[in-house]
């Protein structure tokens, strides 16, 4: 069979569907070879504009975490840092360095619900079976 004509089959319904040639549906070697040079030279580009760029200064409730957990750590050596870091955001509520104490915290947006996944024949029959 030759790549280059189209091929038409029969469907499982009884219709007809063409098939292209090979070289429609995969472009050539050379193209994807380019485009992934070109994406590997972009990401080196990248990494060179972030090695240019200065760091941003920590912010106080950074500051205040490092210091606070080295403190933590020592009375608390097997603990999980989950732990450190739920009491340390509590004594950042009322710590002096906090420019935001004594507001009142914004309000968090409710977390969208979960979709149902999408029926499929097999669950529909499942559930069948398991009314039966």
């Amino acid at each position: 069979m030759s790549h280059s004509t189209s091929t038409m089959v029969k469907t499982a319904t009884g219709g007809s569907a063409h098939i292209p040639p090979r070289s429609e549906t995969h472009p050539p070697t050379e193209t994807i070879t380019k485009v992934a040079t070109k994406r590997a030279n972009t990401k080196l580009a990248k990494a060179a504009d972030k090695e240019d760029k200065p760091k941003r200064q920590p912010t106080a409730y950074n500051l205040f975490v490092q210091a606070k957990m080295k403190e933590w750590k020592t009375k608390n050596p097997n603990a999980p840092i989950k732990e450190a870091m739920i009491e340390i955001g509590q004594l950042w509520r009322d710590a002096p360095e906090n420019p935001n104490r004594g507001k009142v915290p914004k309000p968090r947006k409710p977390k969208a619900a979960a979709a149902p996944p999408p029926k499929t024949a097999e669950s529909e029959e499942s559930s069948d079976a398991i009314d039966s």
